[in-house]
């Protein structure tokens, strides 16, 4: 920002803390809305001030087929799989 460059920060790219997928499997339950929503805010809170431009979910059709249909991405849930 020093020099000129503008943040765009994305909230999540991948996949969700182990410790929430132990305790209730992550994307798969509801009980992650209420997290990934407080997880956001305190983004928003901490580094708002300074960033502008927000990308709250990246490739969530990758991150849905990938991670969740056919296993390939983590966490390597295979909805889709015949094996």
């Amino acid at each position: 920002m020093a020099n000129g460059l503008q943040p765009y920060v994305i909230v999540f790219h991948c996949d969700v803390p182990q410790a929430l997928k132990d305790e209730y499997g992550g994307f798969l339950s509801p009980h992650n809305v209420d997290d990934f929503r407080d997880y956001a805010k305190l983004c928003f809170k901490e580094f708002g001030n300074r960033v502008k431009h927000w990308i709250t979910l990246n490739e969530p059709r990758s991150v849905s087929k990938n991670g969740y249909a056919n296993g390939r991405f983590a966490p390597g849930r295979c909805s889709d799989c015949l094996w």
